[in-house]
């Protein structure tokens, strides 16, 4: 790279850096016209004009250029990338393969090949390109999430809420992923028999939930999440007590199981107070409470 190129790269940056993208586009242009056999300097601007400038026309002319130049797998990515911006999924995905035939194991080359193939409704070999994804990176988070979507629409709902979970685990701090699992997990469940295990179905939705509830959430979600973990709770409460009478075993864990669906139906009211149907579990959680403190 020349001097001319050097002190106009730095331009670019230093504008991109400072939100001006008019400026920081033309000095990344000044940068390949001086020095226009450098295919890093039409790779760069082609990652700015996509992801910065928000023109995925020009970017894709930027990344032919430094292809033109020499392949890489990264600009095959970039490219197929700006391609799918606009829509043109056959040509996105030939770009996609032409990025794995350089690096067979590029998990995210995988993965958005996975996505214009579900765009072209071509189902199983989306689900074929993400499970290659995931060999290569199991902890690739939008992989699990675009498998998700993929076996949501198949219908597999089962194999759907299990890459949700495996999402929410990779994105652990992220309460909507938690509530969606649990969401899907407690929708498979009410299909089936109750089961009341310690260790259960039900409880690692609860706890799906519980998890969600410690970190930030939209106020609707919140509320969806107070109302969950209260249903969950009072069919472990009442589904346990009813085991433990017809064994006649008293049970620590009924015990603990009703203490916490009181405490949770007393946050809840406390944080939703205008909800009768809240109310009303209130009342349930403290009755069943006194029937087991006698």
């Amino acid at each position: 790279m020349n001097e001319q190129a050097k002190l106009s790269l730095e331009r670019a940056r230093t504008a991109a850096g400072a939100g001006a993208v008019d400026e920081a586009r033309a000095a990344y242009a000044n940068a390949a016209v001086v020095d226009p056999e450098d295919p890093s300097l039409w790779s760069e601007q082609g990652i700015f004009l996509l992801d910065v400038a928000r023109d995925p026309e020009a970017a894709i002319v930027a990344f032919r250029q430094s292809l033109a130049i020499r392949r890489t797998y990264a600009d095959h990515y970039n490219l197929g990338n700006a391609l799918l911006a606009v829509g043109r999924m056959e040509a996105a995905l030939e770009e996609y393969d032409a990025s794995i035939e350089c690096k067979q194991d590029y998990a995210e080359a995988w993965t958005n090949r996975g996505i214009v193939l579900f765009n072209l409704t071509r189902h199983e070999q989306s689900r074929d390109s993400f499970e290659r994804a995931l060999e290569v990176n199991p902890r690739l988070a939008n992989a699990w999430r675009c498998l998700r979507i993929l076996l949501e629409e198949l219908d597999e709902n089962e194999a759907a809420v299990e890459a949700s979970r495996h999402f929410a685990e990779i994105v652990e701090n992220d309460g909507e992923a938690w509530l969606k699992y649990a969401a899907g997990a407690g929708k498979l469940l009410d299909e089936q028999v109750v089961r009341h295990e310690v260790e259960g179905p039900e409880e690692r939705i609860l706890a799906a939930v519980e998890r969600a509830l410690d970190l930030p959430l939209a106020p609707e979600s919140r509320r969806w999440a107070l109302v969950e973990r209260i249903r969950r709770l009072q069919r472990l409460a009442h589904g346990r007590q009813s085991m433990a009478r017809a064994l006649n075993v008293p049970g620590l864990e009924v015990l603990r199981t009703v203490q916490r669906y009181r405490e949770a139906a007393e946050q809840a009211a406390r944080e939703v107070p205008d909800d009768p149907w809240l109310a009303e579990q209130l009342e349930d959680a403290r009755e069943l409470a006194g029937v087991r403190s006698e």
